[in-house]
């Protein structure tokens, strides 16, 4: 039986959300364009270890990009955050990037992505240094969302191919802590490995490999396996790897 409000999202005056952005093409040709952004956000309730407390924070950041006719493709971002949780000040960064080369002799395109986000550095400063996304992708990494985008280093070399209606992607992730006195983070930004269970800077790492078939215009399946190979800060709360596989279809309209 349907119940009545469920998925009836109402404006909510404790979760604003507003910015402002503005994007130009410096180069033609697609060869360099820049983008710039200031996004606001106001949460009514968050902790960061030892702080917690009603949240407005500000990001302001800029995105460079762009190709050429040879099949090179770059993206670059870097962020600031300001704000207050509490009583505490916001005072945080992050940057990423990523480079693309599509191969001119077979269908196969080469690439390699990374960021490096802020965390916090030391408790009762009455600073918060670790970055918040915001509104992230959950499966950025991959379809297993274990690690969420605070307070790390990774780097990610992958290869994609495509083929006419089917392609894949296989690639693995490196995961560090920005900072060994913060948490590794999960989604959807609650703590994975606490700060007090584990010092080691080096996380784990994720290999995925995802294949996807094209049924008709409307109807897609895919799959993907994953294997996390346990750091030492992530040993200390699971004991082990992580193995997952997933399938699901999706169909668009």
């Amino acid at each position: 039986m349907l119940e009545r409000g469920v998925l009836d999202d109402a404006p909510s005056a404790r979760h604003p959300f507003w910015g402002v952005h503005a994007t130009v093409a410096v180069l033609p040709g697609e060869l360099f364009s820049v983008e710039t952004f200031y996004l606001g956000r106001g949460r009514p309730s968050v902790t960061y270890g030892d702080v917690d407390g009603r949240e407005v924070r500000h990001a302001f950041g800029v995105r460079v990009f762009g190709q050429t006719e040879g099949g090179f493709e770059y993206i670059g971002h870097a962020l600031a955050q300001f704000g207050t949780v509490g009583d505490a000040r916001i005072l945080a960064w992050g940057l990423a990037g990523g480079l693309w080369q599509r191969l001119p002799f077979a269908p196969l395109r080469l690439g390699v992505r990374a960021d490096a986000l802020s965390g916090d550095g030391r408790a009762d400063d009455g600073r918060v240094s670790t970055f918040h996304p915001y509104f992230p992708n959950q499966t950025f990494f991959s379809a297993l969302p274990l690690f969420y985008p605070s307070n790390l280093f990774e780097v990610h070399p992958l290869v994609q191919w495509e083929l006419d209606a089917v392609t894949m992607e296989a690639g693995c992730v490196f995961f560090f802590r920005q900072s060994v006195h913060d948490a590794v983070y999960t989604a959807p930004g609650g703590i994975l490995v606490p700060p007090s269970v584990s010092d080691a800077r080096y996380t784990g790492a994720q290999l995925s490999v995802s294949l996807g078939y094209r049924v008709t215009r409307h109807f897609t399946f895919s799959t993907e396996y994953s294997h996390v190979a346990a750091g030492p800060s992530l040993r200390a709360v699971t004991g082990g790897d992580v193995d997952f596989l997933g399938t699901w279809t999706t169909f668009t309209y």
